[in-house]
């Protein structure tokens, strides 16, 4: 069960490891990213921000399914860079998959529209937003659970 889906560029760091591992109950983190998944020295990185008690897989997008179905039972906490790889997974999850999406944090940049204080993205990425947002899946910001709740 999807107890949090947050895109965060920065995937799995202090705020995710501490405050919303906690906040979602998360029993495992899942962090979808296609180039962490295939970078030995960032996927170990970010398992070295892996809270106690809590576990870690870090996978691209193709090989998601798979390792979601493996812990489909458990409550799963996705933590996905950006928009685009957000929708990819939604495309593939059951439509029955009750969740909202959590923005975090997206780096400003080249070419990317701010959304919030902390929250930039592409032309493409926010088409993935609305996309996503068109389904009927509701999307937020909010920085850490304590923050308030601001609906995109």
């Amino acid at each position: 069960m999807i107890t949090l889906f947050r895109i965060d560029d920065r995937l799995i760091h202090g705020q995710v490891a501490m405050a919303w591992s906690r906040a979602a109950k998360a029993d495992v983190i899942i962090a979808v990213d296609n180039t962490a998944a295939n970078n030995k020295v960032q996927k170990m990185a970010l398992m070295m921000a892996k809270p106690s008690g809590v576990g870690v897989e870090i996978v691209d997008t193709k090989n998601f399914p798979d390792i979601f179905y493996k812990y489909k039972h458990k409550n799963v906490m996705l933590v996905v860079g950006n928009p685009i790889e957000a929708k990819t997974i939604i495309d593939g999850l059951d439509k029955d998959t009750n969740f909202a999406v959590n923005l975090g944090n997206l780096k400003s940049g080249e070419k990317k529209e701010r959304i919030s204080e902390s929250i930039y993205v592409t032309p493409e990425e926010k088409d993935s937003l609305n996309q996503i947002k068109d389904m009927g899946i509701k999307i937020f910001i909010q920085g850490t659970p304590t923050s308030k709740k601001v609906y995109y």
